[in-house]
């Protein structure tokens, strides 16, 4: 084994160590190692930033964006005001939960709308004592 790829194996070991002992953010852990294998000269730039050019991951990002600002702002949890109102039978609630979610999968990507929905929908069992995991589960 090369010399670069032992070093590579050792600095995973220890993003591995860092992500299970000390609990360091993984953004931050991964962007790091990166970092690291990039100053080196390990990899090349193009090869350290081949995964920012997929649409897929850009969407995904940009979605993740549109989340937190509805998160902020409220706005999700105005629709989940509105569109759950009082609950009266569970499975009631479940049906108008997966309403909008289906027609909203059926063209955006399932992450950031799960991302959006789960902090809402979270807080409005708590304030119903509506037990969150009959609202979450997907089975």
């Amino acid at each position: 084994m090369e010399p670069s790829g032992l070093f590579l194996l050792i600095l995973l070991a220890l993003a591995i160590i860092a992500l299970a002992v000390k609990n360091y953010p993984a953004d931050v852990v991964f962007i790091s190692v990166l970092t690291v294998i990039f100053v080196l000269g390990i990899v090349t730039p193009s090869q350290a930033l081949v995964g920012f050019s997929n649409e897929g991951m850009l969407t995904v990002g940009a979605l993740y964006v549109v989340a937190t600002g509805l998160k902020e702002t409220g706005g999700v949890q105005l629709v989940i005001k509105k569109l759950l109102g009082t609950p009266k039978k569970l499975w009631q609630v479940q049906a108008k939960i997966i309403s909008p979610v289906m027609v909203m999968s059926a063209f955006l990507n399932n992450t950031p709308i799960v991302a959006s929905f789960i902090p809402a929908i979270q807080d409005w069992s708590k304030k119903y004592r509506v037990p969150s995991s009959k609202l979450l589960n997907s089975a």
